[in-house]
């Protein structure tokens, strides 16, 4: 490939039934209805899987200028200055 996005320790929100990756400590909002707990917590994950949002999103933003018009050149972009 031309583009490897490797997702290394991406912290992202926590799904309230969330129990895959490892919970951030001490992030997170105090639970008003359970004190001692938090809510809108957040989690450290790792893959490709949490990489392609972004990666996606980098394209995105590459293909509106109008000098990107085509795939090629967005490649070439995200390759030397991403």
């Amino acid at each position: 490939p031309d583009v490897v996005a490797p997702g290394t320790d991406v912290s992202s929100m926590d799904a309230p039934t969330g129990t895959f990756g490892t919970l951030i400590a001490g992030v997170g909002t105090p639970d008003p209805a359970n004190p001692g707990s938090l809510i809108n917590r957040y989690r450290y994950m790792s893959g490709t899987s949490m990489a392609a949002p972004h990666v996606t999103g980098c394209c995105a933003l590459a293909v509106q200028r109008p000098m990107n018009s085509s795939s090629a050149s967005s490649v070439g972009l995200l390759s030397t200055r991403a």
